[in-house]
């Protein structure tokens, strides 16, 4: 069987189905193919209770934001903004990252009151400076940044920036914890830039599904298909390239695809640092957001406190009944010098006695034949999911939207 559409989109991803809603939208002939269910990249349901594949702080979509017309519709937006956006628990404070403006600020003169001020000055810095990097987005991270008139400021370590600045060494964990989160790294990689995105972020807005990651990534998938899009199970078998343009597609199926574009995105590789847990509602604090950092204590030791991230579940079963009890997903950002288990049931005690879920292994997706060479094909397009504004769902769904925006340019 041989078929001629305009674009094929190889992946399971955020990106994909944002580059191909956003070219469904303009009339394309789009074809998703994926190597099992779509929705198996984003949740999975074990005893009755749905679970993040991995935790993720969710940007772009305010209103106004790149992903608020992907999911935009006359009913009831399938997520919340979060007040606030992020809540870090350190070992003698707990603070709620605000935006700018007096709740930011009450955080600050109740968990930090004697350099409350200057944490104040020095967020409200970043935040401007993440303006600057909206506007570079395309441009490496240490050549984006202008501060104090240095172009390498963006590069920076953002402990060693933020201590030449006087401010104290709680709110350095905190920052860096934020900034780790976001961008998927340790905590002492994090930079300058990466804190300014972070804070931007905050400012902007983060974002949790309000039914769960089930309801929210079923909504532009429904999107997708409404406006013409096809979603396949299969995978590429061979492809055909002539005068540096992929001219011809065959999946394992025996089906030729003739395509004026194609896109890949990259299987996101195995969570092997994600852990899951069902947890009673009642030992949750009332005081906690969705998203949640763990700052583990300095120790005597030369180890760094370990940094683990938490999405909490929204509450029920995956099958909607009533349940006194959350899915967590755990990421860990950097190991604690002991079980991750004991430093939550520290910071939440009770969590100790927590149901641990296995996690089961996901079959990788099978490479993409061209994806290691060094001539790649003009006509073919990788997402990331890592990009200067941050990582995980969101940079995945952002680099699916532009280049959906850069071959939207070429006709």
């Amino acid at each position: 069987m041989h078929r001629e559409i305009d674009c094929l989109i190889v992946g399971s991803g955020m990106g994909s189905v944002t580059c191909g809603t956003a070219l469904a939208q303009r009339g394309w002939r789009v074809v998703l193919l994926t190597p099992g269910a779509l929705e198996d990249s984003f949740y999975r349901i074990q005893d009755r209770f749905e679970h993040d594949r991995s935790p993720d702080l969710l940007w772009g979509l305010e209103e106004g934001g790149f992903l608020h017309p992907l999911l935009a519709t006359e009913e009831q937006p399938p997520v919340v903004r979060l007040q606030p956006g992020v809540q870090v628990v350190l070992p003698c404070h707990r603070v709620g990252l605000y935006g700018p403006g007096p709740d930011w600020e009450r955080e600050l003169r109740r968990e930090f009151s004697s350099s409350w001020s200057d944490i104040l000055i020095c967020s409200e810095a970043l935040c401007q400076l993440s303006e600057v990097i909206w506007a570079r987005m395309e441009t490496p991270l240490w050549t984006m940044a202008r501060w104090s008139s240095s172009r390498l400021d963006g590069k920076r370590h953002l402990r060693t920036f933020l201590r030449e600045r006087g401010i104290t060494p709680p709110f350095c964990d905190m920052a860096e914890a934020v900034a780790a989160a976001c961008f998927g790294v340790d905590p002492s990689q994090a930079t300058v830039a990466m804190a300014a995105m972070a804070f931007g972020h905050a400012r902007k807005g983060f974002f949790a599904p309000r039914e769960g990651t089930k309801a929210f990534i079923e909504r532009p998938i429904r999107r997708f298909q409404a406006l013409g899009g096809e979603i396949r199970d299969g995978v590429v078998r061979e492809i055909t390239v002539r005068w540096n343009t992929i001219r011809e597609v065959a999946t394992a199926d025996g089906e030729v695809v003739s395509s004026r574009y194609v896109v890949w995105e990259p299987d996101a590789g195995p969570q092997d640092r994600v852990l899951h847990l069902v947890v009673d509602e009642m030992l949750i604090p009332g005081e906690m957001g969705r998203n949640v950092l763990v700052v583990e204590a300095e120790g005597s030791g030369e180890a760094p406190p370990g940094l683990l991230q938490l999405a909490l579940g929204v509450v029920g079963d995956a099958d909607g009944r009533s349940s006194r009890k959350r899915a967590v997903a755990i990421r860990v950002l950097r190991a604690p010098r002991r079980d991750p288990v004991s430093l939550l049931d520290e910071a939440f005690p009770g969590w100790a006695g927590a149901e641990t879920c296995p996690v089961p292994p996901r079959q990788a997706a099978p490479d993409f034949p061209l994806a290691s060479r060094w001539l790649r094909p003009r006509n073919l397009f990788l997402t990331s999911q890592a990009s200067p504004l941050g990582c995980g769902l969101p940079a995945a769904a952002w680099s699916g939207h532009r280049i959906a925006t850069r071959l939207l340019r070429r006709t």
